[in-house]
């Protein structure tokens, strides 16, 4: 079956944005910049912060994966129970 997009709508958005807190987290723990995220893993810093801030609704997963790689996990940890809210 081809994969149709369909608009996103208030638990995505949601979702989106607590993975993106949750790279976001990862990142800063690892004491990495933007920037720094951005040479290991080949993704655009904008992109990043756009992702990190729930901004990125169309990001592709295989871009998620090149940022999930670049921070090195392969594990993250998400609440998903919780309502998203910034940190």
């Amino acid at each position: 079956m081809p994969y149709t997009f369909r608009k996103h709508d208030r638990a995505d958005d949601d979702a989106l944005a607590g993975l993106g807190r949750a790279v976001a987290l990862a990142r800063s723990r690892r004491q990495m910049s933007q920037e720094g995220l951005e040479a290991r893993s080949g993704i655009d810093q904008t992109t990043i912060s756009r992702f990190e801030r729930g901004q990125a609704p169309g990001l592709r997963l295989d871009r998620v994966a090149m940022i999930l790689a670049g921070l090195g996990v392969d594990r993250l940890e998400i609440d998903l129970f919780e309502r998203p809210r910034w940190f």
